[in-house]
């Protein structure tokens, strides 16, 4: 098809989305909103959301999400008591914890808006390479301001008032788009 035949149009699987039952998209994408919301409850009622968790698999989320350390000085470990909205707790510990909940779904699509935005540079490419490693056989979408975040993924459009203005890789858009190079 022509790209002006798909102007406008998110595709799953080659066909358009709104071909799909809303059911059947909520079950195949996994999203983490920019301001992450945490229920009153403990951490392991957070992330796993009443479903059971298989233990390992839990163990590398809480690692790619730099929580194993975070969570192994609290009191009581996953079984910490957190409040409404997690007001217990520091913004990046709530956006990882956040992270950590759309991760261990292991859904086809996981939408991460500003994954790293609450926590510190290190802290960020940690997070940022970790996910790298679990979503090979997933569409990841990022969507962010920190250069650092982007650098990884395979494509990068550039956007502006809703438009894209460029697509490439961190390389492609270092060399041709002004804005990006500058902000690295």
């Amino acid at each position: 098809r022509r790209s002006s035949d798909l102007r406008g149009r998110i595709l799953f699987s080659g066909k358009d989305i709104r071909q799909f039952d809303l059911d059947f998209l909520r079950q195949n994408i996994a999203l983490m909103p920019q301001e992450p919301f945490l229920f009153s409850g403990t951490i392991m009622d957070n992330i796993g959301m009443g479903r059971d968790v298989d233990m390992k698999k839990l163990e590398s989320i809480l690692e790619i999400c730099c929580l194993e350390h975070t969570i192994g000085k609290m009191p009581r470990g996953l079984d910490t008591m957190v409040g409404e909205r997690g007001v217990t707790l520091s913004g990046g510990q709530k956006q990882r914890i956040a992270l950590a909940r759309t991760l261990i779904q292991e859904k086809p699509v996981i939408i991460l808006d500003d994954p790293i935005s609450q926590v510190d540079t290190k802290t960020a490419c940690a997070i940022i390479s970790g996910i790298k490693t679990i979503v090979s056989t997933t569409t990841c979408i990022i969507i962010s301001h920190r250069i650092s975040a982007l650098a990884p993924c395979d494509v990068i459009h550039i956007l502006e008032n809703g438009r894209i203005l460029h697509s490439g890789t961190h390389e492609h858009l270092a060399q041709v788009d002004s804005f990006y190079g500058e902000a690295m």
